[in-house]
């Protein structure tokens, strides 16, 4: 599983079995900021909500995809920008390319009121984290490490669920389900 790298590393490890035991249970080691996982304006600033505090209206809805495998930077004139609407969760496919978030697209997030930006590599920005603070100053979540963007290009509509671990933390691992109507080919 993908984290930030000098995240803790996961482990998994059976600590009961059925032949011995009569049960079998596993225990798991990670950081909460592993493989796709949300993080809260808590993650980076003093005030804010923390995962179990999220309004689920926050966590489901309609996003449109940010097609930003061509760019290292995306700018609030990306050619796919004009399809945020008010509201909208984005997400940016970056693919194998080392994108990052211009803070100019996160001004333009804020304008347009999204709830959330998930993108599929670590980290939006590099340190001093300017876009995260940004984002999280106006309780924009991030969504990070995000996998199969690639199934929704093209899509005419994606209707997005975002089933965060319900934990007092600054972020949680997350299970992310999109609904989708692909176009018409």
């Amino acid at each position: 599983m993908k984290g930030y790298k000098d995240d803790p590393k996961t482990e998994l490890k059976q600590i009961k079995n059925l032949a011995e035991d009569g049960y079998s249970l596993y225990h798991l080691s990670m950081g909460m900021h592993t493989s796709t996982h949300i993080d809260t304006p808590r993650h980076m600033l003093e005030e804010g909500s923390m995962v179990d505090e999220l309004d689920l209206s926050q966590l489901i809805g309609p996003a449109v995809l940010i097609d930003a495998r061509e760019d290292e930077i995306v700018f609030d004139t990306h050619k796919d920008a004009k399809r945020i609407e008010q509201g909208h969760m984005v997400l940016v496919y970056g693919g194998d390319s080392t994108t990052i978030i211009d803070a100019s697209f996160a001004r333009l997030l804020i304008r347009k009121n999204v709830k959330v930006l998930g993108i599929d590599f670590a980290s939006p920005d590099d340190p001093p984290f300017a876009v995260h603070k940004l984002l999280f100053a106006k309780n924009i979540l991030l969504l990070e490490h995000l996998s199969n963007l690639q199934t929704l290009v093209d899509c005419k509509s994606i209707e997005l669920v975002i089933a965060p671990i319900k934990i007092h933390a600054d972020g949680a691992i997350a299970r992310v389900y999109a609904n989708i109507q692909k176009a018409k080919e």
